[in-house]
């Protein structure tokens, strides 16, 4: 697979269109999460447009094999898996969380357990590996209490450089945005699509900072687009 199977330009291109129908996507998700006992709205203003643009870009592009920082109840995963089920590949999402009980004051107990009973429920296990622990280590004491777990996840994964993509979606501070990024690169198949996705770019400023710090390193290896309504999110392709 090369990089001139996944160009940037199309994938943006195909994100704003699957964006005029999102509401189909939405209901699709939806009704995944309810048929595992979870009734829950995905948010039509903000949340959507980031599930949706996952889903697109592993469905129009040569993306497999896919490692993503921060698991919470499944969303962003099973999004992904969906479309490479869609697509009739083989393929693999491994997501890293430290599974804590709560995050910070959210009303979900429990997420991963959650997400692990939907994935379960709709027959993904075959595409979503959960591993517990951080993807480096744990810096994020603003949101949450950190519970013990396993520290550089991310570094074990990494070490096969086979991942097409790399989410980053975890660590919302600024040390644990920019190793996930910095440890995210290395986890790259240097004849994949190469392409990292940070989520929560406009929301959080520690992230802001620390995926501008980033790529003011790697600005001649790098191409760069950025999503800047709500939440917010950047797409990367590495050159």
């Amino acid at each position: 697979m090369s990089n001139a199977t996944c160009d940037l330009n199309e994938i943006c291109k195909s994100i704003n269109a699957a964006w005029k129908d999102s509401s189909s996507f939405k209901r699709e998700l939806e009704l995944v999460y309810a048929n595992a006992g979870y009734r829950w709205e995905i948010d039509s203003s903000d949340q959507i447009y980031f599930l949706s643009a996952l889903h697109t870009i592993v469905l129009s592009s040569s993306i497999r094999y896919i490692i993503q920082t921060g698991t919470h109840a499944g969303f962003s995963a099973i999004s992904m898996a969906l479309a490479l089920r869609k697509k009739g590949v083989t393929g693999r999402i491994d997501t890293i969380d430290p599974e804590p009980p709560l995050y910070g004051q959210e009303v979900i107990s429990d997420p991963v357990g959650i997400a692990k009973k939907v994935v379960r429920n709709c027959g993904l296990e075959d595409l979503i590996k959960f591993h517990k622990g951080y993807s480096v280590k744990p810096w994020d004491d603003g949101r949450m209490d950190l519970p013990e777990a396993p520290h550089f996840v991310l570094n074990q994964l990494a070490s096969d450089r086979r991942a097409d993509m790399i989410l980053v979606d975890g660590d919302h501070s600024f040390e644990g945005t920019y190793w996930d990024l910095e440890v995210g690169l290395t986890a790259l198949n240097p004849n994949g699509a190469k392409i990292m996705f940070v989520h929560d770019y406009v929301s959080i400023s520690e992230v802001a900072d620390a995926v501008n710090t980033w790529k003011k390193k790697y600005s001649n290896r790098i191409d760069f687009r950025s999503h800047k309504k709500k939440n917010g999110y950047v797409i990367i392709q590495v050159i």
